[in-house]
C-alpha cells in the first residue's frame, strides 16, 4: 500500500513525516510518473477489487438492450473456487440469459483486460 505523503485539515492539505520538503516532492513526483489521476487509479482499483454478494454488493443492472456481461465469481460449494459466470441484472448464470442460473456466489469482480503485445 502507498505510504501517505500528506494529511488534510478542513480545506488544505500538509505534508507529514518529512523534515525536508525537496524529499517529499521527490516522492510526490514519482507517484505522478505513475502516469495515472487519482480517479483513474481508483477506477482500476475497484476493478480489481472483489464485490461480497452477502453485503448486497451486486453487478449494475442491465441498461435496456445491454447483453449479459461476464465476471469472475468465487462459489462455495464443497471447497471455494473461482469460475465464470453472466450476470443478467437479476442473477448470475451459465448463459447469456441465465437458464441455468449459478448457485453459491460468495463474491465476483470484473474481468482484467485481455492482454496486448505493445511494440516498443
Amino acid at each position: 500500500m502507498m505510504k501517505r505523503l500528506t494529511g488534510k485539515e478542513q480545506d488544505y492539505y500538509w505534508l507529514k513525516d518529512y523534515q525536508d520538503p525537496c524529499t517529499a516532492i521527490d516522492q510526490l513526483g514519482q507517484y505522478e510518473d505513475i502516469g495515472f489521476s487519482p480517479e483513474e487509479l481508483q477506477q482500476l482499483v475497484d476493478r480489481q477489487k472483489w464485490h461480497v454478494v452477502a453485503e448486497g454488493d451486486l453487478p449494475p443492472k442491465l441498461k435496456d438492450g445491454e447483453r449479459a456481461k461476464t465476471y469472475l465469481i468465487t462459489k462455495n460449494d464443497t471447497q471455494k473456487y473461482i469460475d465464470f459466470a453472466f450476470w443478467d441484472g437479476e442473477a448470475f448464470g451459465r448463459e447469456r440469459k441465465c437458464n441455468l442460473v449459478v448457485s453459491g456466489v460468495l463474491a465476483w469482480r470484473e474481468l482484467p483486460e485481455p492482454w496486448e503485445e505493445r511494440m516498443k
